[in-house]
């Protein structure tokens, strides 16, 4: 009876998120369908089967010792033992040889009623690498997982992969099944490992591989020094000791080690392979990105005279990103794009990025049907497995136990954006609120424009807001013309804004030859005060148009006179004075010197009935709590309100220091100035109502 298959699979896409670009793979053609195992069967009965080792060879994997009991039988003297009797073990030699040609080169069956391909790598790690003492079942999320690392090892223009990856996906299992894979295959192949201390590398070490390998049969064992200390390396050489079966027969002079997770533990030993595990688990001391640094020429040069590069993969599972360890291995995958290359082919990490969703493969039981989310085929019901983690992620929500459901987002992400949530134990925001905003504008945001402040002619005349790709501001409010640039200039020629000022800046400038932070930009953010006119009436803060951000600003002009005029210009054309942080004194003083003097907030201080001497605050530690608290009343009351999710998103971010969070330091003094009791000065309309229950306000 002939049966009616499909076609193989042509190209594989991975990072199908819509945050990151998808990467496509030609994959090989078939050979012969009727070479392919499985052919012939009915496409219900073809699925993966792990292979059972012929009986005479497994009758000699078994054995321990020679015939006369005292001699220790080393894998090499199996081996003998088959080519002593050619003829006796003709079968088990020829399933010998395919067994290394699967282990290279890959393997085809039927998967269903479809040609399915496997890598080397793969079919080891399926046929040969136990877990808890069992065979691995086929999945296709790893099967997927194993083609990106084939891709990876043959392009010559690049050092590897980051795999930001769920809980108890494999990842780890899986390279160490392919370290130990290469190292027994090839000569002078050296890997190491790093994880997040030397004790979880020790641990990966023992139990994971050298453990593990116990089980792999005597014809993938190489010659080894049976005097090695396996807990830090194992060494495939000759052995040192005369008294070994092997001494002086040649080894691959391969080995598979282990370091302490200091950034310069593999400073300059050549390596084919490394494995950083658990890498955004990396406490505040070390920097992922410093290691991958170094570990980099370690992989370059491998094969004298060639582009031939030696590879990393970095993993780490997405439950545990705290103490700025998952910051840096975010900054690490965001510099790692397969499609942004300088002019040497390379990502500007050197790197690609590989996420797989947990819909591509957790593994479970749907509470609905009771049917396993993978079957048998190793296919993921991807919808089965969404309506779970969202329906658990919900009653998290609704339980407000946001702490428990940003670690559910993370431990099991749908989405590559999941991986990087915050922990709400560390975060000093409101984080089901932010969360709950970010995700309606997750998809886009047509509530703001991007776009430039620009002079209609020249420095001092009317500012116009044009939209642009690459602007520098985004705005959510733009303002009629004859509401906009209401200035009026004294006979000094300082400028000051006119009119009943509804809008107040806060700006963060950055200290330019000397910055600490490579990352440091200049801030800016306006502030719309709560506008009677629209807004008086609603008792329901949710449905005011005012009290609430209306443009933002972080970018890092070429000089600070060009942030500075950056400023300006927003200021002008919002009606606003500026707020700024003055641990670095340039701004306030560049206003003045630009004549824009009456653009300045002096904070007005009640107890001594004047206003301060200088415009601004610093942000030192007191400061910066006012800047928290302030804040976190800001997002408690209106933060489902917030338009922009460039702040919402900055908020996130912040723990317990502002340093790298310009923006937030921005809308906080933004913030600081509308809540001062001299704004009432600047109120045209005196019947605005008390709104002190809805917004507090701070005295200094």
């Amino acid at each position: 009876m002939q049966f009616k298959y499909n076609v193989h699979e042509k190209v594989m896409t991975w990072n199908e998120d819509k945050d990151l670009k998808p990467i496509t793979y030609r994959l090989p053609d078939p050979p012969p369908l009727e070479l392919i195992e499985g052919y012939g069967l009915p496409p219900q009965d073809q699925f993966w089967v792990t292979k059972p080792m012929p009986p005479k060879l497994a009758k000699i994997n078994a054995l321990t010792h020679a015939e006369d009991g005292k001699t220790e039988l080393t894998p090499r003297m199996k081996m003998l033992m088959l080519e002593k009797n050619p003829d006796f073990y003709h079968d088990e030699i020829l399933w010998i040889e395919r067994e290394w040609e699967r282990r290279e080169n890959g393997f085809w069956f039927f998967n269903n009623g479809t040609p399915t391909a496997i890598t080397g790598d793969h079919y080891f790690y399926l046929q040969y690498w136990p877990i808890d003492g069992v065979m691995p079942d086929f999945r296709n999320r790893d099967r997927r997982w194993f083609w990106f690392w084939h891709m990876v090892d043959n392009d010559d223009n690049c050092f590897g992969f980051n795999n930001p990856k769920q809980r108890r996906e494999g990842a780890t299992i899986k390279v160490c099944s392919i370290r130990r894979n290469r190292a027994s295959m090839y000569r002078n192949f050296r890997t190491g490992l790093q994880s997040k201390d030397e004790s979880s590398a020790e641990d990966v070490h023992y139990n994971e591989l050298v453990e593990t390998a116990r089980s792999i049969p005597f014809y993938f064992q190489p010659i080894s020094d049976n005097a090695q200390n396996v807990w830090k390396e194992i060494r495939f050489s000759s052995p040192r000791s005369k008294t070994s079966p092997d001494y002086g027969y040649a080894g691959l002079n391969s080995n598979i080690d282990f370091k302490d997770a200091g950034p310069k533990a593999y400073d300059g030993t050549k390596q084919w392979l490394i494995h950083n595990d658990e890498i955004g688990k990396l406490n505040s001391e070390l920097d992922v990105n410093e290691r991958v640094r170094i570990q980099i020429p370690c992989l370059t040069n491998i094969v004298r005279n060639s582009s031939k590069k030696g590879k990393m993969i970095n993993t780490s599972t997405t439950g545990e990103m705290e103490g700025g360890g998952g910051r840096r291995f975010k900054d690490l995958c965001d510099a790692s794009d397969y499609h942004k290359r300088n002019d040497n082919g390379l990502t500007m990490s050197g790197l690609y990025t590989l996420f797989q969703s947990a819909k591509e493969g957790m593994e479970g039981i749907d509470p609905r049907t009771g049917e396993p989310f993978i079957d048998k085929y190793g296919n993921a019901n991807a919808e089965a497995i969404e309506r779970y983690l969202i329906a658990k992620r919900e009653s998290l929500r609704k339980a407000k136990r946001i702490a428990d459901y940003i670690e559910e987002c993370r431990q099991y992400p749908l989405e590559y954006v999941d991986c990087w949530k915050a922990s709400a134990r560390q975060c000093v925001f409101n984080l089901l609120i932010l969360e709950e905003r970010i995700e309606y504008y997750r998809n886009g945001n047509p509530d703001k424009i991007r776009g430039n402040f620009e002079w209609s002619n020249g420095f001092g005349s009317k500012v116009r807001f044009l939209p642009s790709d690459n602007g520098r501001w985004y705005v959510s409010l733009q303002l009629d013309p004859s509401k906009a640039n209401r200035m009026i200039i004294d006979e000094n020629g300082v400028r000051s804004p006119n009119g009943n000022m509804r809008f107040v800046a806060g700006g963060d400038p950055y200290k330019f030859s000397k910055t600490k932070y490579k990352g440091s930009y200049g801030g800016g953010a306006v502030f719309y005060k709560y506008d009677h006119a629209i807004d008086a009436g609603k008792t329901d803060t949710n449905k005011w148009e005012s009290c609430r951000f209306v443009c933002t600003y972080k970018y890092r002009p070429n000089s600070l006179e060009e942030y500075g005029t950056d400023m300006i210009m927003m200021c002008q054309y919002y009606n606003a004075q500026m707020f700024p942080e003055v641990n670095v004194d340039f701004l306030y003083k560049y206003f003045i010197d630009q004549q824009y003097g009456g653009y300045l907030h002096y904070i007005f201080d009640p107890n001594k009935g004047k206003y301060a001497s200088t415009p601004g605050q610093y942000t030192h530690v007191k400061e910066k709590e006012q800047i928290f608290t302030i804040t976190q009343s800001y997002i408690e009351r209106h933060g489902m309100r917030e338009r922009h999710d460039e702040l919402l998103k900055e908020w996130k971010g912040v723990v317990d220091e502002l340093t790298d969070f310009d923006l937030a330091v921005a809308a906080g003094l933004a913030l600081i100035a509308a809540g001062d009791i001299a704004a009432d000065d600047y109120v045209e309309d005196d019947s605005i109502p008390d709104i002190s229950h809805y917004y507090q306000r701070y005295k200094y």
